[in-house]
């Protein structure tokens, strides 16, 4: 008797205590990322702690202090340099964050809000001057949290999602120009960290700006967006987006146009997990159209399917570390070993695949031009002396290239393309015909071409 109320009497503590033990797990993991934040730019100005027995809230107000050692920061977990000027933009820029959670373990995500909640001070004293009109809106976008986005996290596993809130703004310029923001249903779900996710899917129902004054018109909408990423490491990735329309209307203004874009896919995978490394890029749109006062363009399923494949793995990985360097600073020392290591890459060989290039139909002014497929193979010898001697005659590595190219191409466009390049004339002789179309195979081994089977001289 006396152990069974031991027994229940220890699990009534231990029920008690899990509060207090989750409380200090998921605090230790704030904290943590806290002083990451704190250790590169970031100053902490406010740290505000609601407490209750089983749950919590924090409100942190952070401070940009250094904008160089901030973006360098960022910088090592983007794979594109980003932009100089964007020191002076975000220096100094006050930032909120709300974070709520459950002390009991395994309870629920992290709930955390992060938005902006001051400008620059240069930059606001800036438009104090310029514009006082438009500081006063911005001042009150801020203040209302207009831009806000919403993170539930989990610590134990690191799956999230959210969402940024919807934007439906207005704002008159004080030279009587209209702007319309419409942002709605951004959402976002992934596993990771926030700045680096390994898994990473985003969709976006629509996005409209417009500016408008008098007869003078500029549109951008975009409806439908997803996208996709898995992330296994530097050199081991997948990525795929699709978007149902984009179209962009410029009128009014003297050059006018009309762009419009549907049903487009991309996707692009580099898999170095194996002996070799291999990257593929596959893109396809619907339809895309273009037309102003002089020309009017109708393009139908553009297709584009290519591979570059059996990589040397090291060489590859070296190339891609030895630019990520480079995006951080530039350093004479780094691209010189970066031009080597290309160099060394083309040595051990690769093969470049066109699977597909083609286009349906193309539309000129109202001249129905047809359209066009391409496949085509192309490889390149493994030679160990190759990189020495592409130094001192680049055109050397034709020696250890092959070709095999099929082209199906409309009478159409074919004549467009003679007209601008006249060289391209000669290939007609060599030309098979198929109905309206013209056929071209050709080969390049040994340093000879052939077309259709014929030497071209």
């Amino acid at each position: 008797m006396k152990k069974s109320i031991i027994a229940v009497a220890t699990l009534l503590v231990i029920i008690a205590l899990l509060p207090i033990i989750g409380n200090s797990v998921i605090q230790k993991t704030i904290d943590e990322r806290v002083l990451e934040l704190t250790s590169n730019g970031i100053k902490t100005t406010k740290n505000e702690t609601h407490s209750s027995y089983l749950n919590s809230s924090q409100h942190f107000e952070f401070l940009l202090k250094d904008s160089k050692k901030f973006i360098k920061y960022l910088s090592q977990y983007s794979d594109k340099q980003i932009p100089p000027y964007v020191d002076a933009l975000f220096d100094g820029v006050l930032i909120g964050a709300d974070v709520e959670y459950s002390k009991l373990p395994f309870a629920k995500a992290v709930e955390i809000e992060l938005y902006p909640l001051a400008l620059s001070v240069d930059m606001a004293e800036r438009l104090k001057v310029e514009d006082i009109h438009l500081y006063n809106y911005i001042e009150g976008l801020l203040s209302s949290k207009t831009v806000l986005y919403h993170i539930n996290y989990n610590f134990l596993n690191n799956d999230f999602d959210g969402y940024l809130k919807d934007i439906d703004e207005k704002y008159t310029t004080k030279d009587k120009a209209d702007i319309k923001l419409l942002l709605q249903k951004v959402n976002f779900s992934g596993n990771g960290k926030l700045l680096a996710p390994e898994l990473l899917s985003t969709t976006v129902k629509e996005l409209n700006f417009h500016i408008s004054q008098g007869t003078k018109e500029v549109e951008f909408l975009l409806k439908k967006l997803s996208t996709k990423s898995n992330f296994e490491s530097q050199s081991t990735y997948l990525s795929s987006a699709e978007v149902k329309s984009i179209s962009v209307v410029v009128h009014g203004t003297g050059s006018d146009i009309r762009m419009k874009l549907e049903k487009a896919r991309t996707n692009i995978s580099l898999n170095s997990l194996g002996k070799t490394a291999e990257l593929n890029a596959k893109t396809s749109l619907e339809h895309f159209s273009i037309k102003s006062d002089s020309l009017g363009v109708d393009l139908g399923k553009l297709n584009m399917d290519v591979a570059l494949s059996e990589l040397n793995k090291i060489d590859f990985e070296k190339i891609q570390l030895l630019m990520s360097k480079l995006q951080m600073a530039k350093d004479p020392k780094v691209e010189l070993e970066l031009e080597r290591s290309v160099l060394k890459l083309i040595s051990s060989g690769f093969v470049f695949n066109v699977a597909d290039f083609s286009l349906k139909s193309l539309i000129m002014n109202n001249r129905n031009f047809q359209g066009f497929k391409v496949a085509s193979t192309l490889t390149i010898k493994g030679d160990k002396t190759l990189a020495k001697r592409i130094q001192q005659t680049p055109l050397i590595v034709l020696q250890n290239m092959e070709l095999n190219t099929n082209i199906k191409i409309s009478k159409m466009i074919y004549g467009l393309l003679v007209q601008n390049q006249a060289m391209l004339a000669s290939l007609h002789t060599y030309a098979k015909e198929e109905g309206d179309s013209y056929l071209f195979d050709i080969k390049f081994a040994d340093s000879k071409v052939s077309v259709n089977g014929k030497a071209l001289n």
